[in-house]
């Protein structure tokens, strides 16, 4: 993957986990703090959990092919990682053992979640953007021929 590739993929996946984390923090507020208000500043933190959850993905970056095993284990760091991260970056070390424990699950569910659907997103995406290509060749063949 070139580096011109690799930066779109990384900035899409931005944007879906952007979306999904500004859904997971609608979610998880108004099941368990629904009394809560913010100012403006708040619209930053689903940004700036977007460039927390493309790091991982930007630290385990490779130029190779890697090998299934490769990919279940960067996969699984990642994980690791970007629950640690938003685990510390919501809450602190200090918040984390003051909070709901109910709280701290749906956080983690939530990571999960959309740790899970941005490849999916991402896979459906290419999927017809591959279809689109294709479908464009075909018609380019046709028309070559006549």
């Amino acid at each position: 993957m070139s580096g011109k590739e690799f930066f779109r993929e990384v900035t899409r996946d931005f944007f879906v986990i952007v979306t999904f984390c500004n859904l997971a923090v609608f979610v998880l507020g108004s099941i368990f703090k629904p009394e809560a208000r913010f100012g403006y500043e708040a619209f930053l933190s689903p940004l700036i959990y977007g460039v927390l959850g493309v790091l991982p993905g930007v630290l385990m970056y490779s130029n190779h092919e890697l090998k299934i095993r490769e990919v279940i284990v960067r996969k699984a760091i990642q994980l690791v990682f970007l629950e640690a991260i938003m685990y510390l970056v919501v809450f602190g070390i200090d918040g984390m053992k003051k909070e709901d424990p109910r709280v701290l699950v749906g956080l983690g569910v939530s990571v999960l979640i959309i740790y899970v659907l941005v490849p999916i997103i991402d896979w459906i995406i290419d999927s017809r953007e591959a279809k689109q290509l294709t479908e464009d060749l075909l018609e380019f063949q046709k028309n070559e021929k006549e």
